[in-house]
């Protein structure tokens, strides 16, 4: 059996810092990498990004055409999606989700296996300073816009609450101490159910 984990966090919330730790240091996982329409942030995230799949409209809907197991959504008017239909059983998997109560339940809906649920609960003064320093101003307001989200509810359905103290090297060994743990865990049920 398997998980998916799904790393849930606003914008600028350490999701894909997160993801580059763990798939640094833990072989048995890998990264479902989310096709989107949203324009690319600078050359760098089009060339190096482990989370997106930059393509065009027409691109895009081919890709979902062909899937037996899509899911997707719109968020901040760009599409997103995510191929299910190729997953093996025998692996674990990891996502980066918009903190939407609606996504997450239906991602938990297309997907047959375990779903272990993690919230990065990133300071907002943190995430602006981020963007202000990385990203171009719009950012900014995409989070500011967050600010709407009702976070209670996307944070009563999840199983870990990722408090990050903006240390990357603390963050990163409590991280992959969590992760460890989920699989390891699955790891010791499924030879108990064998």
């Amino acid at each position: 059996m398997n998980n998916l984990i799904l790393l849930i966090g606003k914008t600028a919330s350490g999701k894909s810092t997160i993801v580059k730790s763990i798939l640094k240091y833990i072989d048995n996982i890998q990264y479902i990498k989310t096709v989107t329409n949203r324009p690319f942030r600078s050359i760098t995230e089009l060339n190096e990004s482990i989370e997106y799949l930059f393509v065009n409209d027409n691109q895009y809907e081919e890709l979902r055409l062909k899937s037996n197991n899509w899911d997707h959504d719109l968020i901040h008017g760009y599409k997103y999606g995510i191929d299910l239909s190729n997953l093996e059983k025998d692996n674990n998997y990891i996502l980066c989700v918009y903190p939407d109560v609606n996504i997450i339940n239906k991602i938990s809906n297309l997907y047959p296996f375990k779903i272990i649920k993690i919230y990065i609960n990133t300071n907002i003064n943190l995430s602006k300073k981020r963007l202000i320093n990385e990203r171009p101003l719009i950012e900014v307001d995409r989070v500011n816009a967050e600010d709407k989200i009702n976070l209670y509810e996307v944070i009563k359905i999840c199983d870990i609450i990722f408090d990050p103290v903006n240390d990357v090297n603390k963050d990163t060994n409590k991280i992959l101490k969590i992760i460890n743990k989920i699989i390891e865990n699955n790891e010791n049920n499924s030879l108990c159910n064998k």
